[in-house]
């Protein structure tokens, strides 16, 4: 008999299939008995196991289809052997059955066995069900071998007449998913289960990829009245997988599923909430909470990897990661298309407050639930409000790995208000984030500094800034925040190392970008204090003299600091030039050009000096240079540049000692009336100043070492003095001028000089020859 050929495969069920082809040839019929034409000898039990012997040798000779024709035969000639006839096939069934656990045979065999006890041959060992579990696992079988659901047209049509009778094919589907063979004979039990196992997923994979192939060719319509049905019955089938199989059992059901317009009104179903309920959502979770694979590596890097899940359901990003959300992708499915995610909250708020934070699964489980949230929660921010309320309780008994997931969980949902706005005012009203990081571990805390409020990172600051200064001033020091906190710049000042400088730089520059005029006033005032200030080391003081300066020459806008910047500036320079300048020649003769430039753009001076008396020349002329100082500068004051000067004097360092006798000669003689009208009596500005020029320089300059700028710093003084007014203090000045005069005696020339100036200033000269000391030295010159 030659065998027959397979039908094809059609694509619309409207077509119909081929018909089968089944030609015989001539074959030798002494190879079986003549019962089969005489049917009703079966009854004789010797005829009975003749007839059976001889079909059971044919099947043992892999010769299937003649012995089914000829049952087939019998069954519809004979009156009356239904019965016996039966047992003859359901023995044959079973000796293929015990071939096949051997070997393969060709599925087509099995199946047409199967199809023909089913329709033909039901006994009393066999149920229906009992086939359909049979044939649905050859099916089943045969597409993992053909790597296709429908290899030929026969298989295709085998499928399709069992689907047509969807209750036993449901019920085949749960028996072979459970592994369960109810009503079976238990020879057939046996000999099934020494098979070739089929796992409960690629059942599972296997109806869903029919399903598939039956909608493309027109078996199921899409528009049917149906889906909803079918969605609960395949849910169903997916919670009776093997719960390691859970994920990959909703990644094939989406596959499945329609797209739906998010635009349409919601169905309420509540079978399908019942199923949610107590089936699906529990074994999601139970799934999630098992999974050794359920890990997210979750950084500060990743925020944005998993606000594109959570927003645009981008799982993508690893085959992997993609199986591992599929129970999410089809949740948020379920919930776009059916009014069921309210009734279903309350299950997965309870299994998130069951879990803590330091979970293995918690970070998974934490993604699963926000998304529902996002996606799902019309209210957008009553529930996201439970979550953030979980978050904050499980904060404090946190590891601080669970801390750093839950700060990152904070910036995920930070990042999810962009798109909407009730999230986006909750979290600015709330800021539960910083709440807990003001008061967690200082390590932690640190690292998100740069997000906390103004007010926050000031009370945060303030609140650390003794006991951990050093270690917030490594951080501190970079933010692009303003710090306010008074503590923390105290600390900067005294401390003034390298950290406190680089802290003080960029905060003078984040006030100066802000145009806070107010606050730059603040702590330039601060600054110019430690500068003042008489402790320190020479290091420290050099350093602040030089790099104070520095920072506020930098900002491009002179113009947005203080009003009285210039005047401190000026100080600080003079002050730092006096001091420090020897081995720091070179940053203080670019601070003085800087300031020059700012101040008085198209002057030529370069050095220091020259810049200084420059300076000093168009204050007395009151240039109208934008941001020349004034004489304000040496307005009296218990820390007035004049009063340090003098101390820095008695240190007795020479070359800083002739610095600062001739910058005083320089003010003396420039500025003399203006230094005048702050008084001239006591400690005055004025009085100082003449002070180190005559007391501390000239009468100590009995033999000077330099006698250039002794001599200049002579003339400079006198021309200072010879701009006496009636209101001048006559009888300090007078003193100060006899000491230079007595002083300079021997040196006729210079001696000569100093009179000529002050016989310019009748007043002067007047009061003077009042002076018996005076006349005597007047005397001497016309001698």
């Amino acid at each position: 008999m030659r065998r027959r050929r397979c039908i094809p495969v059609i694509n619309d069920i409207t077509e119909g299939f081929a018909a089968e082809e089944l030609e015989y040839a001539v074959f030798d019929e002494s190879l079986f008995t003549s019962i089969w034409k005489s049917p009703e000898r079966l009854s004789n039990e010797t005829d009975f196991h003749l007839l059976l012997t001889a079909l059971s040798r044919e099947i043992a000779a892999e010769n299937y289809q003649e012995p089914l024709l000829i049952l087939k035969f019998m069954k519809k000639t004979a009156i009356g052997q239904d019965e016996v006839i039966n047992r003859i096939f359901t023995s044959l069934l079973k000796q293929i059955l015990r071939d096949e656990t051997r070997k393969k045979l060709d599925p087509h065999v099995v199946l047409d066995f199967l199809d023909a006890g089913d329709k033909l041959f039901l006994d009393s060992e066999t149920s229906k069900k009992a086939y359909a579990i049979l044939k649905l696992y050859f099916l089943c079988r045969n597409r993992k071998s053909k790597l296709e659901c429908f290899s030929c047209g026969c298989v295709q049509k085998y499928f399709i007449e069992l689907y047509k009778d969807g209750t036993r094919l449901h019920e085949a589907l749960n028996c072979l998913i459970k592994s369960k063979l109810s009503d079976s004979p238990t020879i057939i039990e046996r000999l099934f289960n020494a098979m070739t196992v089929i796992s409960a997923i690629e059942y599972f994979e296997y109806y869903i990829e029919l399903l598939g192939e039956l909608q493309n060719c027109s078996v199921i319509d899409k528009t049917d009245e149906k889906p909803p049905s079918r969605l609960i019955q395949l849910l169903g089938l997916l919670c009776e997988t093997r719960l390691e199989d859970i994920p990959r059992a909703c990644s094939k059901l989406i596959s499945l599923l329609e797209p739906v317009n998010e635009k349409e009104q919601k169905k309420k179903f509540s079978i399908l909430e019942t199923v949610l309920k107590s089936k699906l959502l529990p074994r999601i979770f139970d799934n999630l909470m098992a999974n050794p694979l359920a890990k997210l590596d979750l950084n500060r890097n990743s925020v944005q990897k998993y606000v594109e899940i959570i927003v645009n359901e981008k799982y993508l990003y690893a085959l992997e990661a993609s199986v591992l959300f599929a129970p999410l992708q089809l949740l948020n499915r379920i919930f776009l298309e059916f009014d069921a995610f309210a009734k279903s909250w309350p299950i997965i708020k309870n299994r998130l407050e069951l879990v803590t934070i330091d979970a293995p699964q918690a970070s998974i489980l934490l993604i699963y639930v926000l998304s529902l949230i996002y996606r799902n929660d019309i209210s957008e921010a009553i529930l996201l409000g439970e979550f953030d309320l979980y978050l904050e309780k499980q904060f404090p008994g946190a590891s601080v790995v669970g801390k750093r997931i839950i700060i990152i969980f904070f910036d995920i949902m930070k990042l999810l208000g962009a798109e909407k706005p009730k999230i986006h005012s909750y979290f600015k009203e709330n800021r539960t984030k910083t709440k807990l990081l003001m008061n967690s571990e200082l390590e932690l805390a640190v690292e998100y500094l740069r997000d906390f409020s103004d007010y926050e990172l000031n009370w945060f600051l303030q609140q650390r800034a003794d006991e951990d200064f050093q270690f917030l001033l490594e951080t501190a020091k970079n933010l692009q925040a303003p710090v306010n906190s008074d503590g923390f710049w105290r600390n900067s000042l005294e401390k003034f190392d390298e950290n406190s400088i680089i802290f003080i730089e960029n905060q003078l520059k984040i006030m100066a970008t802000r145009i806070d005029r107010k606050g730059l006033a603040l702590r330039i005032q601060q600054i110019s204090q430690k500068m003042m200030q008489k402790s320190g080391k020479i290091e420290e003081k050099t350093a602040i003299f030089i790099k104070f300066p520095q920072i506020l020459l930098e900002i491009a806008d002179f113009s947005i600091l203080p009003p009285n910047s210039s005047n401190l500036l000026f100080s600080t320079l003079i002050l730092g030039f006096s001091a420090f300048y020897d081995g720091n020649e070179a940053q203080f003769n670019d601070l003085f050009r800087q300031f020059l430039s700012k101040t008085i753009p198209n002057s030529t001076c370069t050095s220091p000096m020259e810049i200084i008396e420059e300076i000093c020349e168009k204050i007395r002329i009151k240039s109208n240079f934008r941001h020349l100082p004034d004489i304000s500068f040496l307005k009296p004051n218990p820390d007035t540049i004049i009063t340090q000067i003098s101390e820095i004097f008695d240190t007795k360092i020479a070359k800083n000692d002739e610095r600062i006798v001739e910058i005083c000669s320089i003010l003396l003689e420039k500025l003399a009336p203006q230094l005048q009208a702050f008084g001239d009596r006591g400690k005055t500005p004025f009085c100082q100043i003449v002070n180190i020029i005559v007391d501390k320089y000239v009468k100590n300059s009995v033999e000077p070492v330099n006698f250039q700028l002794f001599r200049e710093v002579c003339e400079r003084a006198v021309d200072g003095f010879a701009m006496m007014t009636e209101q001048w203090n006559f009888l300090f000045l007078s003193a100060k001028i006899l000491t230079i005069l007595n002083l300079t005696r021997r040196e006729a020339g210079l001696f000569a000089v100093l009179m000529r100036k002050i016989n310019k200033n009748e007043i002067l000269l007047t009061k003077l020859r009042g002076k018996k000391e005076f006349v005597q030295l007047e005397g001497s010159l016309e001698l």
